[in-house]
């Protein structure tokens, strides 16, 4: 069964809002956001009242610049997720999620820099992950989310980690919306399937978001959208995800407006039906 939850997006709707807007809203999990600034902590009575709504809490979400090209900066991030890994090992929570980051020192930690495809950053990548996982419970996993302009940005480079880390307590959130550029889009379903294929039980979660690719733009442009309201072939996607044993959970977020949520959550619920993937 594919467990679906709600994450809102850091900084958009604090921790308390966001568990007593899931459980209105009838989903019945969630992934916190931690503020790296403030700690783990700031979500420690959220992470305790999602529980009293009976709102599991799949994981946390903290999201870091593992390849920093400032060293000092880069050994506080990771450090900062290392927190967010025991606190989440004290609540029993069982996996945190975080990216890869840039070699830009100024920008978010998502953001273009030629130099996140150089080897370097990869070994600090690699350096930065088996740290993690060196000092940290057993009982947590740490999942990294893809995005095409940073060192994970295809397939191939999360089979790599997963490889060259070779820990199975490493895992990936995968973000196929992230991966999915022109040249596949018009084979989604195809490269949707390559994708687990490649990286099969070590996908531990899936982001639910769409997409849509303007047609009439002469730079192109790839959207991203609420579920159902783009092109992404969501029903090619559960089924890949209901062959994983066990199967990944999958976590709506970018939303925040109630009626947008709904219409995710209802039309995931009415394809994963309609292809007979049963969803918790």
């Amino acid at each position: 069964m594919i467990r679906l939850g709600l994450a809102y997006s850091g900084g958009r709707v604090a921790a308390p809002e966001a568990v007593e807007r899931t459980a209105a809203l009838g989903i019945h999990a969630t992934v916190p956001w931690i503020d790296l600034r403030e700690g783990p902590e700031a979500v420690r009575a959220p992470v305790e009242r999602a529980r009293e709504l009976g709102v599991e809490v799949l994981g946390l979400n903290a999201y870091a610049n593992l390849v920093h090209p400032v060293p000092a900066t880069r050994t506080w991030n990771v450090d900062a997720v290392r927190r967010a890994m025991a606190f989440a090992a004290e609540l029993g929570v069982p996996w945190v999620n975080t990216m890869a980051g840039t070699r830009d020192p100024e920008m978010a930690f998502w953001a273009y820099h030629p130099d996140n495809f150089q080897e370097p950053a990869w070994q600090d990548l690699l350096a930065a992950v088996r740290e993690l996982l060196a000092v940290t419970p057993s009982g947590v996993r740490l999942t990294l989310e893809p995005y095409m302009l940073t060192p994970l940005a295809t397939t191939a480079a999360l089979r790599r980690v997963l490889d060259d880390v070779a820990d199975p307590r490493l895992g990936i959130a995968l973000d196929p919306v992230n991966l999915i550029g022109p040249r596949e889009y018009h084979d989604a379903a195809g490269t949707i399937e390559r994708m687990f294929t490649a990286l099969g039980s070590g996908i531990v979660s899936v982001q639910a978001k769409d997409h849509f690719l303007h047609r009439l733009k002469a730079t192109v442009q790839i959207d991203e959208r609420v579920p159902g309201e783009g092109e992404l072939p969501y029903a090619a996607l559960l089924r890949a995800m209901d062959r994983v044993t066990p199967a990944p959970q999958l976590v709506i977020e970018h939303l925040r407006e109630d009626e947008q949520i709904v219409a995710a959550r209802d039309f995931i619920r009415r394809t994963a039906e309609e292809a007979g993937v049963e969803l918790g």
